[in-house]
């Protein structure tokens, strides 16, 4: 896995897969499972994260919430698209393993990293769209021009 970021964006930064392999699962698709989920994220993603907390002291709470919003979206829009109804049944069936059940060793963490952050939607005032609030702030408001501008789901925003 590569990770780089455009000086002008530093904050959306672009991820690159080294090794694009694709596997087919086994008789054993929840060895299957875990094994490619191991590779993704303890073997890569958090290796990544470790340094990345090092380096910038930003928590790793904050990247692996930041991780987690992308896995929701993932899961809630695009891997189900043209699936039919049974893939679209396994697909909840892995979506549920990865954010609930999955233990810890798979992320290269004691427990579970993504778990506190996939809880249900909930309507704001801010949004037309049910959201996920945050629990962690991702600094946007660091990076915007206008001051206090905080992301729709910041959990520094009293509602």
């Amino acid at each position: 896995m590569w990770v780089e970021a455009e000086s002008s964006k530093p904050w959306l930064p672009t991820i690159r897969l080294i090794d694009c392999t694709v596997s087919i699962p086994t008789e054993d698709r929840e060895k299957w499972r875990d094994e490619v989920l191991r590779e993704i994220f303890a073997n890569n993603l958090a290796k990544v994260w470790q340094s990345l907390a090092k380096i910038s002291k930003i928590p790793k709470t904050i990247l692996w919430e930041n991780t987690a919003i992308y896995v929701n979206w993932l899961y809630e829009t695009k891997i189900g698209e043209g699936a039919s109804e049974q893939e679209k049944a396994r697909i909840q069936e892995d979506y549920h393993y990865i954010v609930n059940q999955a233990p810890g060793s798979i992320f290269g963490e004691r427990k579970n990293p993504l778990t506190n952050y996939c809880g249900p939607k909930v309507t704001i005032m801010e949004s037309e769209q049910p959201v996920r609030l945050r629990k962690t702030c991702c600094f946007y408001y660091h990076t915007s021009d206008e001051a206090n501008d905080y992301c729709i789901s910041c959990p520094k925003i009293k509602r």
